[in-house]
C-alpha cells in the first residue's frame, strides 16, 4: 500500500515515518498475539456520540510520569477510541483509575527510546489498522464538518412533512394486555366448569382488593403476585401479549380489553378454551396527533434524511467508481496465488488517486480483516475476481478516496484530528508492546512439574468429572398453523392435549415406539423418539432441564413443554452418573490452567514493573473532577 506521487505508505502522522517504505508490506507479521490479556482494537466513538466532552480545562493532568504525563484531553480521546470496548462493559464501567493506568503504561511504551527496534516491527504489523484508523478518523472530520453542519429543518419544512406524512405518523389502533388463563379445555364435566369459574371470581376478588388508585387501576406488582399465589405458577407466565390491531385476536377478549384503561382489570372473559381475566397495559386510539406532539420525531427525521443525503453526494462527487482501477495484471496475479502462492510476484492490484496497493499488500489487509476471504483454490477465477473487485472498491479504494479528499480540505490538518490520532496510535502501538512483552516473558515460563500438576488436581479433584449424559425419550407434536397470536394459542393448546393423549395410551400399556411414531414429528420419531446421549444443558431449555435433573431414569415428566416452536412430552430414558477423572485424563488441561495462572501472574508483575520505572502517579485530586463514565459511554 502507497501513495503513488510520494511512495511512501502513510503521511507523516503514522508512526516512524522513515519505516512506511514500500517494502514494508513484505515484512512477516508479528506471530505472538496474547488474546484475553488487555482489550482488543476498538472502533471508537460512533458518530451521533462524537461532541467533545465539555472540557473547562483539556490540559488538566491526571497523571504523570518521568517521561511525561496524562492530559485530560488525552484521556478523553482514549475513551473515545476505546468506545465500543469500555461500552460492552455496562453498567460496570471500570473505574477512571484503571482506564488512566492503562493509557499511560500505553503512552510509557510507546515513548521508551529502548522500545525502538519494538516499535518499527510492530508499526508494520499493525500497518494496515493504523490505516484504516486514520481513515475512520478522516471520515469522522467529514461528518463533523460537512454532513452534520447546518442540518436543522426549518419550522416550514418539519410542518410540510408531518402534512405530508401525517397518515404514517399516526399510530394504529391497537393494545396489549397481560392475562391470567383458566384452562378449561381439559374439563370433561359441568362440575369441573364450575370449579373454574369459582377459581375466577376468587382470583377477581383478590386483585380488586389490592386496587387503591382512585382511576380502579392495580400497579403491576400487585396483579402478578395475586397472579402468581392464585395460580402457583411464575411470574413470567404472566407476560405481556401484543400489541394487536384490532380485529386480530378473539372479539370477546378484544371488546373486554378495548373496554378498559391501562392498570385496569376486567372480570373473567369467556372464550372456548377458558377463562380470561385482563389487565390493560397499554391503548393506542389511532387518533392523528398533533403537529408539536411530533415535531421533535419530524426533525430528528429530517436531519438524518439531510445528512444521509449529504453523505451520497459526497462519496459520488469524490469516491465515484471511476476514480478506482483495478488492473488485469494485478487481478491474474491474485487468482495465480490462490492456486501457486510460491510463483507470484508482487505486482500493483489497485490504484484509487495517490493511493496504490500491490497483491502481497492486499493479501495482507485480508488476512487482518477479512479472513474468509482468503483467495482458496476451490473457487473459480470468477468468484475471486467478483469477490475481491468488490472487496477492493467497498473497503479500500473508496474509504482512502473518502481520506484524500479530507486531507485536501485541511481537515487532517487541525488540532482536533492530531490530538485524536496521536492517542489512537499511543494506544494502539503501546498496547502492541506491552502483549509483546508479556509473550517474550511466557516464552521462558518452564511447563509446569509433575508435582504441581498432581498437587493442582487433588487441591481440585471436584472440578474434574466426566459429566452426566442423558438419553431422552420424547414425543414432539406440530402444532398446526395458525394466522394470528389468539389461533396460534388454540393451536399449542390442542396440541398439548394431543400430548397427553399420547402419555394416556403408553400408561395404558402400548408400545412406546409405537406411540411416538404414531403422534410424535420430532428428529429421532421414525426411531421411537429416543435421542443419543446428550450433556446437561444441550438441545433443550432450562426450565426442561431442571425438570429433568430432578426425574428419575424411564419416568416421564408429568407436565408438557413448548420448546422449539412444538408441543413436548418428554421421558428420562437412561443415564449415565456423572464419573471421577483420573489426574491422567486431565493432565493436558490441568498444565493449561497453571499456565493460564502464570500468565495472569506474569501481566499484573509487568504491569507494576513498569509503572513502578515509570514512576507513574495518578493524581487522585483531579481525577475526581472527572465526570462519571456513563456521560461519556451512552
Amino acid at each position: 500500500m502507497r501513495r503513488v506521487e510520494k511512495n511512501v505508505l502513510s503521511p507523516s502522522s503514522l508512526p516512524g515515518k522513515d519505516v512506511w517504505n514500500k517494502n514494508m508490506f513484505r515484512c512477516t507479521r508479528v506471530g505472538f498475539i496474547l488474546a484475553g490479556l488487555w482489550m482488543g482494537l476498538a472502533a471508537g466513538l460512533p458518530v451521533s456520540a462524537q461532541q467533545e466532552a465539555k472540557i473547562e480545562d483539556p490540559s488538566l493532568v491526571l497523571a504523570t510520569f518521568r517521561e511525561g504525563q496524562v492530559t485530560y484531553q488525552e484521556y478523553f480521546n482514549s475513551i473515545r477510541y476505546r468506545y465500543n470496548e469500555i461500552y460492552g462493559t455496562k453498567p460496570n464501567y471500570p473505574p477512571h483509575e484503571q482506564l488512566i493506568r492503562e493509557y499511560a503504561m500505553c503512552k510509557i511504551l510507546s515513548a521508551s527510546t529502548q522500545l525502538e527496534p519494538t516499535r518499527t516491527i510492530l508499526a508494520k504489523s499493525l500497518r494496515w489498522d493504523l490505516w484504516l484508523f486514520e481513515c475512520k478518523e478522516a471520515y469522522t472530520r467529514l461528518s463533523e464538518e460537512v454532513f452534520y453542519p447546518n442540518t436543522e429543518p426549518s419550522s416550514e419544512q418539519a410542518k410540510n412533512y408531518y402534512a405530508e406524512h401525517l397518515l404514517n405518523l399516526t399510530p394504529a389502533k391497537e393494545f396489549s394486555f397481560r392475562s391470567i388463563f383458566l384452562d378449561t379445555t381439559r374439563c370433561s364435566d359441568e362440575a369441573c366448569h364450575t370449579e373454574k369459574e369459582e377459581n375466577a371470581r376468587e382470583i377477581h376478588s383478590a386483585l380488586q382488593a389490592r386496587i387503591t388508585s382512585p382511576t380502579g387501576a392495580i400497579s403491576l406488582d400487585d396483579f402478578l403476585s395475586v397472579a402468581s399465589e392464585k395460580t402457583g405458577l411464575s411470574t413470567a407466565e404472566f407476560g405481556l401479549r401484543g400489541p394487536f390491531p384490532v380485529g386480530e385476536i378473539n372479539p370477546d377478549l378484544e371488546r373486554a380489553a378495548w373496554a378498559l384503561e391501562p392498570g385496569q382489570i376486567s372480570s373473567a372473559v369467556k372464550t372456548r378454551t377458558g377463562l380470561h381475566i385482563i389487565r390493560l397495559e397499554t391503548k393506542t386510539t389511532g387518533e392523528p396527533p398533533t403537529f408539536e406532539e411530533k415535531e421533535k420525531e419530524i426533525r430528528s427525521r429530517l436531519r438524518t434524511t439531510e445528512i444521509s443525503r449529504r453523505r451520497r453526494s459526497f462519496r459520488d462527487a469524490y469516491a465515484a467508481e471511476d476514480r478506482m482501477v483495478i488492473l488485469p495484471e494485478g487481478m491474474k496475479a491474485l487468482i495465480q496465488w490462490a492456486t501457486a502462492p510460491a510463483e507470484v510476484k508482487d505486482t500493483t492490484l489497485a490504484i484509487a488517486g495517490d493511493f496504490s496497493v500491490s497483491v502481497l499488500d492486499y493479501l495482507h489487509y485480508v488476512r487482518s480483516f477479512s479472513r474468509d476471504q482468503i483467495p482458496d483454490k476451490d473457487q473459480t477465477a470468477e468468484q475471486i475476481e467478483k469477490i475481491h473487485r468488490d472487496s477492493l472498491r467497498n473497503y479500500i479504494m473508496e474509504r482512502d478516496l473518502l481520506r484524500q479528499q479530507a486531507v485536501l480540505m485541511g481537515m487532517t490538518h487541525d488540532a482536533t484530528y492530531t490530538s485524536r490520532i496521536e492517542t489512537g496510535k499511543t494506544w494502539m502501538l503501546g498496547k502492541k508492546c506491552f502483549v509483546m512483552m508479556v509473550g517474550n516473558r511466557i516464552r521462558r515460563v518452564p511447563p509446569p512439574t509433575d508435582e504441581e500438576v498432581r498437587a493442582h488436581y487433588q487441591k481440585n479433584i471436584s472440578k474434574y468429572l466426566d459429566p452426566a449424559k442423558y438419553q431422552i425419550r420424547e414425543i414432539a407434536i406440530q402444532p398446526r398453523s395458525a394466522t394470528n397470536p389468539y389461533q396460534t394459542e388454540i393451536a399449542y393448546r390442542e396440541s398439548e392435549v394431543t400430548a397427553l393423549k399420547a402419555l394416556e395410551e403408553i400408561k395404558a400399556g402400548s408400545s412406546e415406539e409405537k406411540v411416538v411414531q404414531k403422534y410424535s414429528s420430532g428428529e429421532e420419531a421414525h426411531t421411537g423418539g429416543v435421542t443419543g446421549y446428550l450433556l446437561e444443558g444441550i438441545r433443550y431449555s432450562h426450565g426442561i432441564w431442571q425438570e429433568l435433573l430432578h426425574a428419575q431414569a424411564g419416568q416421564w415428566l408429568p407436565s408438557t413443554f413448548r420448546h422449539r416452536g412444538q408441543v413436548m412430552a418428554i421421558k428420562l430414558e437412561s443415564l449415565i452418573p456423572a464419573k471421577q477423572k483420573t489426574v491422567e485424563e486431565c493432565w493436558d488441561a490441568i498444565s493449561d490452567e497453571l499456565l493460564g495462572i502464570k500468565r495472569g501472574e506474569i501481566v499484573r508483575q509487568l504491569e507494576q514493573d513498569l509503572t513502578r520505572q515509570a514512576g507513574l502517579k495518578l493524581e487522585d485530586e483531579n481525577i475526581r473532577k472527572l465526570p462519571p463514565l456513563s456521560e461519556w459511554v451512552r
